[in-house]
């Protein structure tokens, strides 16, 4: 559901005037509401990208919310600080359709975190490969 206020002052997340004790004009548009843990932000077009801490990818466009699938080889898991951290659109998504992202995940070693390479098709992002990989809570890797 998107609305649009008209802002006759400014903004303090939503509520009472100022961001970061700055003024802001213009309009606010909402785009969704009633998000989960929402984290990441990536805008393509007319289209947002928002992930969820908890693992999910929401499409925005047009007011309308689309989950989208991923597929990962590794279920993220969000304990704590952890989860889905990172979004980011690969700087040619119009011709690859390839983005980055960061999450935690679970193994009998404890938690890890890892960057991987994932690519768009339709409503499904899919690992294409792991970048890099890593325990946060441990100086040795």
């Amino acid at each position: 559901m998107e609305s649009t206020e008209e802002n006759n002052g400014s903004v303090d997340n939503g509520e009472n005037g100022t961001t970061n004790g700055e003024e802001v004009e213009g309009e606010i548009n909402i785009i969704a509401e009633s998000l989960q843990s929402p984290w990441s932000m990536q805008r393509n077009n007319n289209e947002w990208l928002i992930t969820e801490r908890d693992g999910g990818i929401l499409a925005i466009e047009d007011g309308e919310v689309t989950d989208q699938t991923l597929e990962m080889n590794e279920t993220t898991v969000q304990q704590g600080e952890s989860g889905l951290l990172g979004f980011i659109l690969h700087p040619d998504f119009e011709n690859n359709q390839q983005a980055f992202i960061y999450h935690t995940y679970e193994t009998s070693e404890g938690l890890l975190n890892r960057v991987i390479q994932v690519v768009r098709e339709g409503d499904s992002w899919i690992e294409e490969e792991e970048l890099l990989a890593w325990n946060p809570w441990c100086s040795n890797t």
